[in-house]
């Protein structure tokens, strides 16, 4: 691993387990092993280096189904499509890899407590993907359709899909099977996607 990817994931490390404002270069450098000149030779400054850890984690962990272009003709079409863009995010949320965890506590952490930096890092990591969904939804709705009420459902799916990587403690207490939620991500894209699909049908008549 070449000195810039290791300062990368030590810091992904870092941040994801303390926060932007309680991580520092020189606790970075101690988990990657590198001295503070690398780190300011590959990334001037901390504000830059945690954005790079956006870009970092985001293209290292992408799932395609995230970012899939609209190419749907049909009711139907659109249904899968949105139940693919589910399963590929439950996916990665109940089997989450070491890099999979770092993004999404990062993104928690700032959820709850944002940096000056972080309508920036929505903008530009985090839109484009829930702006798939508003597209799968606008095929089911009627045109003209508030986006305060697409809002409601592109939260609903996306909080759904979060409960399980949030509550992962909780959920393995109260199932009886150790391998739930991890071997059931296609039910929980079923229900989701059928859920939502409900709904959508009820608010178009």
């Amino acid at each position: 691993m070449d000195t810039e990817k290791k300062i990368l994931y030590a810091a992904s490390e870092e941040f994801a387990k303390n926060g932007y404002y309680g991580t520092t270069i020189r606790k970075i450098c101690k988990r990657a092993k590198v001295n503070v000149a690398a780190v300011n030779y590959h990334f001037d400054s901390k504000e830059s280096l945690y954005r790079k850890v956006f870009s970092f984690l985001f293209e290292e962990t992408e799932v395609d189904k995230l970012l899939l272009p609209l190419q749907t003709h049909s009711d139907e079409e659109a249904k899968s499509a949105l139940k693919n863009w589910i399963k590929g995010f439950l996916g990665v949320l109940v089997n989450p890899d070491k890099l999979n965890e770092f993004k999404f506590k990062i993104m928690f952490r700032e959820m709850l407590d944002p940096t000056d930096i972080f309508q920036q890092i929505f903008m530009e990591f985090i839109k484009p993907r829930i702006s798939v969904v508003e597209n799968y939804l606008r095929k089911k709705l009627p045109p003209g359709t508030p986006y305060e009420e697409i809002c409601i459902y592109q939260f609903s799916i996306t909080a759904q899909c979060l409960f399980y990587f949030n509550n992962r403690i909780t959920v393995s207490y109260l199932s009886e099977d150790k391998s739930f939620p991890r071997n059931s991500v296609e039910k929980i894209a079923d229900f989701i996607t059928e859920s939502i699909w409900f709904n959508l049908e009820k608010y178009r008549k």
